[in-house]
């Protein structure tokens, strides 16, 4: 019995470091996908090239997610344009009813698409919401912000992006 439960720790050691990392790093194109945003409607990211793009993946039941809404939507407010724009990924929270619903008492101000479990493995099996990216003109991940960001952490980042 013993010998059984040492292999057992074992063979749960090994499995846990061999899962690879498959996170998106920074300096690397942006992974294509298509996802439905609030009105059902097919998103290519294909329409995101040519601009600064800050993609958040967030959750409806998340605090910190719920705590940095207002600075994305003021982010996108002052910056919205040909040059840039907020794309959000709602994961696990939900139906599209009620996260339609959410965004609205949220006034939520940019795109809102819904995930899928191969957007999220697109994405380096995102673990911790909020996580966000900021995506060059280009297609090509300038860096990966993980937890939640302040109005000036995002703005920052964003003009870094957008001087390159």
């Amino acid at each position: 019995m013993r010998s059984k439960y040492i292999l057992f720790v074992f063979l749960t050691i090994a499995l846990f470091f061999s899962q690879k990392d498959i996170s998106i790093a920074q300096n690397r194109a942006l992974p294509r996908f298509k996802l439905k945003n609030l009105d059902g409607k097919m998103v290519s990211s294909a329409t995101l090239k040519g601009k600064t793009v800050l993609i958040n993946f967030w959750a409806t039941w998340c605090g910190p997610c719920r705590h940095e809404i207002p600075d994305l939507v003021r982010l996108q407010k002052k910056y919205k344009g040909p040059d840039f724009s907020v794309i959000s990924i709602a994961v696990s929270s939900g139906n599209p009813k009620d996260i339609k619903k959410f965004a609205r008492n949220m006034k939520i101000n940019y795109p809102v698409l819904l995930a899928n479990p191969a957007i999220v493995r697109t994405f380096g099996n995102i673990k911790v919401v909020p996580t966000s990216f900021i995506i060059d003109k280009n297609g090509i991940v300038q860096k990966k912000l993980i937890g939640a960001k302040s109005y000036k952490e995002f703005e920052q980042h964003i003009l870094n992006v957008i001087k390159k």
